[in-house]
C-alpha cells in the first residue's frame, strides 16, 4: 500500500468531509468505507426504480456544509441540486383536517393566528427567542471542535451571550411548547420535533425546542437524494 498523510476510516459525511478538506490543504488522503455507498446514516439506495434515503432525509441549519463547500472552493448549490420546501410541513389530523405551515415566520404567524390568535402573537415571541440563540450558537458550537462538557463550557466563556439559554438545558422540550402556546392543536405542531432526538416532548431537552424556528431559516432536498451530499464531498 503506498504511503498516506492521513487514513480517515468511513465515508460517513463526517470521514469524506474530512478526507476532502484535507486533500484540499495538500495532504495525501485515503478515505476507508466498508458499505459499497457512501455517506453513512446520509445515503441512497434505489430498487426497481424508486430512490429511498437510509437515514437522513433533509437538509437544515444549512450554514455549516455551505462553509465546508467554500472551504473546498466551491459551493453547496453548485455541487448539490437543491430544492426548497415550501411549506415545510403539513399537518394532518384525525379528523382530516390539515394544517400547512409555510417557510415564512409571517405566513406561519397567519395560519397560527386564525387557530388563536394569542398564539399567533406567541409566535413571533419564540421566533425572536431562538433566531438570537441559533446566531450564536452557529458562531460558538458549529464552528469549534466540542469533545465533551470542557469544551462546551470554554465556548460559553468565549461568548457570554449563550449563557441566557442555559436554562434550555434545564427544561423540557414541552415545558418550552407549554411556556409560548396554549392552544393543544398549536402545541401539537410544535411539538413533535422532539422526535429527532428520539424521545417525548416531556423527555426531550429544552433546547430542541429551537428546531420549529430553525427550520423556518430553510428545509432542503437534495433532487436524487440525501447521497447526492457526500458524493458531492
Amino acid at each position: 500500500m503506498a504511503d498516506y498523510d492521513v487514513i480517515v476510516i468511513g465515508a460517513g459525511c463526517g470521514g469524506i468531509t474530512a478526507g476532502a478538506l484535507l486533500a484540499r490543504q495538500g495532504r495525501k488522503v485515503l478515505v476507508l468505507e466498508q458499505s459499497e455507498r457512501v455517506g453513512g446514516c446520509c445515503s441512497t439506495f434505489e430498487k426497481e426504480g424508486y430512490h429511498f434515503d437510509v437515514g437522513a432525509s433533509i437538509v437544515e441549519v444549512i450554514h455549516p456544509i455551505r462553509m465546508a463547500f467554500q472551504e473546498l472552493g466551491t459551493s453547496f448549490e453548485e455541487e448539490v441540486d437543491l430544492v426548497l420546501c415550501d411549506p415545510i410541513y403539513s399537518y394532518i389530523f384525525e379528523d382530516g383536517s390539515r394544517i400547512n405551515y409555510p417557510l415564512s415566520l409571517e405566513g406561519t404567524a397567519e395560519v397560527i393566528s386564525r387557530i388563536s390568535p394569542e398564539d399567533g402573537r406567541q409566535w413571533y415571541r419564540l421566533a425572536d427567542y431562538f433566531a438570537d440563540m441559533m446566531r450564536q450558537t452557529i458562531e460558538t458550537f458549529f464552528t469549534n471542535p466540542c469533545n465533551g462538557m470542557l469544551d462546551m463550557a470554554k465556548m460559553g466563556l468565549r461568548n457570554p451571550r449563550m449563557l441566557k439559554f442555559l436554562p434550555l438545558f434545564f427544561r423540557s422540550y414541552q415545558d418550552v411548547i407549554l411556556k409560548y402556546f396554549k392552544n393543544e392543536v398549536v402545541q401539537q405542531t410544535m411539538s413533535f420535533q422532539s422526535f429527532y432526538c428520539g424521545l417525548p416532548p416531556e423527555l426531550a431537552p429544552g433546547f430542541i425546542a429551537l428546531i420549529p424556528y430553525s427550520e423556518h431559516e430553510g428545509i432542503w432536498y437534495p433532487r436524487g437524494g440525501m447521497i447526492q451530499i457526500p458524493r458531492a464531498f
